[in-house]
């Protein structure tokens, strides 16, 4: 079971930070907010990495944003510190949750909780296997994980790894990366309601395989670009799915010109940074999600997807993977360094023999399980656990760690 009983007696005053809110933070947020007097803080309206619009403050908590001249990042650390201390002094919460260890504002955010005694919670996206890891960092790791009281990560190899850090198993939780399931559900089924329309309105192809990611090189997409230019030169069906890449980034440039390279303009299609409302169109008229990356913490688009109704082909390199495909039943994973199994994969998908109709069922009855509904239940559970602790009595050794970490911040 994802979900947990909650037993209240008062509403708790939580306060909860990110970077920046985009909107599935929004969408976690509002689920959050019924169950707790909730302020939100975000370090930042702007940032360097994503382009969401910028989403107006909800009217169901209080949403706080520190710096909304430029990204957090070009701050200095004493104008950061000097901020967002001031607005937690008069918060005061009972509990606060932090984004993970590794960024100066979080380090801060914490440093207050254990100077305030004030119980704090991790939300982690991280796994053991993300990227190779190194002993001596590992013990870091370690000592800035023991200052929080508990944590929720996105699945089940995230809650492993906090708990190899050092956090016991039963102030662990899942379901920290969740999306507006609804949203996708709902506007992909419009979608599919009126599909010519949809597909003449924005120019799309009658089948086609969709990804959604950065253009950088994690996302891995030069290898399914070559897994799909496989794929088209085996296949003898003039029944042919498109590929369809939404984003942007640094590689865009090098992406369009491989493309074109293997004489593919009319079968590869790149059309740009799709905003939030606008998703659930691309999503409702493909036939399956393909997901490449070599790393990736989660994969927030998988949720997407399968909320959408597709059938989903998921790197297993990709932290969703374990908790979110079944194999055979609603996709597949791979390993995404071969793009012979990708190109195999997609003939299988593509074949008559595979019901995507019923894989795209099962992957709606799946993330269903997943949902922000269980992020909220799951959070308060680790704050009522973080709560009834003792004041946080830490060593030595952990405070010094956590100085030096933020001292080597800007």
């Amino acid at each position: 079971m994802l979900a947990y009983s909650i037993d209240m007696v008062y509403k708790m005053n939580f306060l909860i930070t990110f970077h920046r809110f985009g909107p599935y933070h929004h969408a976690r947020l509002n689920a959050l907010s019924t169950l707790c007097n909730l302020t939100a803080i975000e370090y930042t309206c702007v940032d360097n990495t994503y382009a969401w619009d910028i989403v107006p403050p909800a009217k169901s908590f209080e949403h706080i944003t520190l710096f909304s001249d430029k990204d957090i990042d070009l701050k200095s650390r004493d104008e950061i510190k000097s901020k967002l201390w001031a607005t937690l002094n008069k918060k005061s919460p009972d509990v606060i949750a932090i984004p993970g260890w590794s960024t100066l504002p979080a380090l801060l955010t914490l440093e207050w909780a254990v100077k305030n005694n004030t119980p704090a919670i991790v939300m982690s996206a991280s796994t053991e296997s993300d990227e190779t890891r190194k002993p001596w960092k590992e013990w870091i790791k370690t000592c800035i994980v023991k200052l929080f009281s508990a944590g929720i990560g996105g699945g089940s190899l995230h809650v492993d790894y906090l708990n190899k850090l050092g956090l016991p198993k039963n102030d662990l939780f899942i379901g920290y990366d969740t999306v507006d399931n609804e949203h996708f559900s709902r506007g992909s089924k419009k979608v599919k309601n009126d599909i010519k329309y949809y597909r003449e309105s924005y120019s799309l192809p009658s089948n086609y395989f969709i990804n959604s990611s950065r253009f950088v090189e994690k996302k891995n997409l030069f290898r399914l670009i070559d897994a799909y230019a496989k794929y088209k030169s085996t296949t003898d069906s003039l029944d042919f799915w498109h590929l369809v890449i939404l984003g942007d980034g640094p590689l865009r440039n090098k992406l369009e010109n491989h493309v074109a390279n293997l004489g593919l303009n009319q079968f590869i299609h790149f059309p740009g940074f799709v905003q939030y409302p606008e998703l659930p169109i691309y999503y409702g008229a493909a036939n399956a999600y393909i997901q490449a990356s070599t790393t990736e913490q989660w994969g927030l688009v998988v949720n997407e997807a399968m909320a959408s109704g597709l059938p989903v082909l998921v790197s297993n390199k990709c932290g969703c993977a374990a908790d979110l495909v079944i194999e055979g039943v609603n996709g597949f994973t791979f390993d995404p360094y071969e793009t012979s199994c990708l190109t195999d994969l997609m003939l299988t998908i593509t074949s008559n023999g595979c019901d995507i109709e019923q894989m795209g069922n099962s992957s709606r009855r799946i993330i269903d399980q997943w949902s922000t509904d269980v992020f909220a239940k799951n959070i308060m559970m680790a704050a009522n656990n973080a709560a009834k602790k003792p004041p946080h009595s830490t060593s030595w050794l952990n405070n010094i760690i956590l100085w030096i970490l933020i001292m080597r911040g800007k």
